[in-house]
């Protein structure tokens, strides 16, 4: 394995600390991002005392904004011209106010009044998520088309970016509830620990930046010095690309799935064991499950293919996934369940955003157009509405089923709630995940399209 890149070639091979530096964005973004994603739902219900239905009904509206923010920053991606880059350069400009509005979403006044409150979370958590996060991920994101056109790389890419966020998220999972009960368990120590995970994020995300490169980025086209490609036009070509779409309600269910999982967890371990320090093995067997699965993805897609690797992914944690919901009886046996779930997961989370990558160049052999920003924005659209749904589900289990964190043992009413959110739906996203695979065909032609591109690019 070479240490270094070696091209700077279109379709270069990359270096693994190239590789490693790629990484890093992904890193530095989960680290922020898991507090939001995990914690936050948690920290204003037990920490702050908020309701759960109403913040989850706030958080789904600031995710339709968010949504349409990812629309935005994708054709602003699409029209960059920058000296340092299309894509990379946004970590630059984005890390520090990222970490910033990641700490502001733990800052909500606990002596203020109800209302106060309210609206300081609608307010920092769209900071945070519509503003910050979008503009930092979707211009990341689409960095994966343009670091190289080699589809191999593509994969290998996925498959570091995926370890980046797991074992970013494996980290905050194992330190965040041992380090806030350190420093007394109180809003002010759920504010600290966020406060370390921010400036950690703006680290790693330099060196992404630092230690990156751009090779094959696509120029806006241009007409009398403005641009003449529409959102119309890249939104009608990522329409006809049939495999866009299957990639994309791949993503956004595997991502619901995730989303479900993390919101639920704690309240998961609450009621079914009695304490919420269960989910933290409950989790980290996933996380290293998981951490496992990414392995196995970088060898398996090298002989099935991105798209038999994650079938087998997907047939295996919908297995696994009813199996928990039917047996785990104990915090150890739900660890055992989530453990292998964390693995299956590894194969699917490992090649997908390689699958959207070569979608993109499916699109612009079919249609002309490449779409990179907006083709990744709407990914992240879908990841930013699956943590909304989420935390909106997750919310409303929580108060319809009768969860009371002031009581020893849950209701069966409420055991059941999160017996469903954490195990059944999963099962159920997870079918839906099967026929879209099933559907996929795109790695039988990818190398003719591979082909094609080669030769326009050359002009042959």
């Amino acid at each position: 394995m070479m240490l270094f890149t070696r091209s700077d070639d279109r379709n270069a091979s990359l270096g693994l600390f190239e590789r490693l530096a790629y990484m890093s964005g992904s890193f530095g973004t989960v680290l922020v991002y898991t507090l939001i994603g995990t914690y936050l739902l948690f920290y204003y219900t037990d920490v702050v005392g908020l309701n759960g239905a109403i913040v989850g009904s706030i958080l789904l509206v600031s995710r339709i904004l968010d949504g349409i923010s990812d629309l935005v920053m994708g054709a602003i991606v699409d029209r960059t011209v920058s000296k340092r880059g299309k894509t990379r350069v946004w970590l630059l400009r984005m890390c520090v106010p990222y970490a910033l509005t990641g700490l502001l979403a733990f800052s909500v006044p606990t002596a203020a009044s109800d209302l106060i409150k309210y609206i300081f979370v609608a307010i920092s958590y769209n900071l945070c998520c519509t503003v910050a996060y979008t503009a930092i991920t979707v211009p990341y994101n689409a960095f994966l088309c343009n670091i190289t056109a080699n589809a191999r790389e593509h994969g290998i890419l996925g498959v570091f970016s995926v370890l980046g966020g797991t074992v970013s998220g494996l980290i905050v999972q194992s330190t965040l509830i041992q380090g806030t009960e350190a420093l007394g368990g109180g809003a002010r120590a759920w504010q600290i620990m966020a406060l370390v995970y921010s400036l950690l994020s703006i680290v790693f995300h330099l060196i992404c930046y630092f230690f990156t490169r751009e090779r094959c980025v696509s120029a806006p086209v241009k007409s009398e010095g403005k641009s003449h490609l529409s959102l119309k036009d890249e939104l009608s070509s990522l329409l006809r690309n049939k495999y866009w779409l299957c990639a994309l309600f791949v993503c956004i269910a595997a991502l619901l799935v995730s989303g479900v999982m993390n919101a639920s967890g704690l309240y998961y371990a609450n009621s079914m064991f009695g304490d919420p320090v269960h989910f933290t093995p409950i989790a980290n067997a996933m996380s290293l499950g998981l951490v496992a699965g990414i392995f196995i993805a970088a060898v398996l897609m090298g002989r099935l293919g991105k798209r038999n690797t994650m079938l087998i992914g997907a047939v295996t944690s919908t297995l696994a996934s009813a199996a928990m919901g039917l047996f785990a009886a104990t915090p150890t046996a739900a660890a055992v369940f989530s453990a292998i779930r964390g693995l299956m997961y590894g194969l699917i989370t490992s090649c997908v955003y390689g699958m959207v990558a070569d979608t993109m160049d499916y699109g612009e052999w079919k249609t002309g157009i490449k779409a990179e920003g907006i083709g990744l924005a709407c990914i992240t659209v879908g990841s930013k509405l699956s943590t909304g749904l989420s935390t909106v589900i997750v919310g409303l289990a929580v108060e319809k089923s009768g969860y009371d964190p002031a009581l020893a043992v849950q209701s069966a009413s409420a055991k059941a709630a999160m017996n469903f959110c954490l195990c059944w739906l999963p099962a159920i996203l997870g079918l839906g995940m099967i026929l879209c695979l099933v559907i996929y065909k795109l790695d039988k032609i990818y190398p003719e399209v591979q082909r094609d591109l080669e030769a326009r690019h050359s002009g042959k």
